[in-house]
């Protein structure tokens, strides 16, 4: 939903949500992925590589849908998104 508000230009909606995501990190888990996900959506793909590195390092479950999700289509063609996506063992993308 977030990357969703992100990438339709309601940018400062997007850092409103993201803020709310980091307020419930103290109560359950969220996954450093989704904030990637929205970093991604507003553009900032430095720190969307940085949190997806870190969802590398917690192990996210959602990392299986890397080489498929739309979403991540806008870093697909870094070299940096392909190097972490080999670096531990999954494609960026299908074949």
């Amino acid at each position: 939903m977030v990357h969703c508000t992100a990438v339709s230009g309601k940018h400062d909606e997007a850092r409103r949500l993201q803020e709310e995501l980091h307020g419930q990190r103290a109560h359950r888990y969220v996954s450093p992925l989704n904030f990637a996900l929205v970093h991604f959506g507003l553009g900032e793909h430095d720190e969307g590589l940085r949190d997806l590195e870190l969802a590398f390092t917690e192990r996210s479950a959602q990392l299986y849908l890397l080489a498929v999700e739309p979403r991540f289509d806008a870093v697909r063609g870094d070299p940096r998104f392909r190097a972490l996506a080999e670096q531990h063992g999954l494609p960026a993308t299908v074949s």
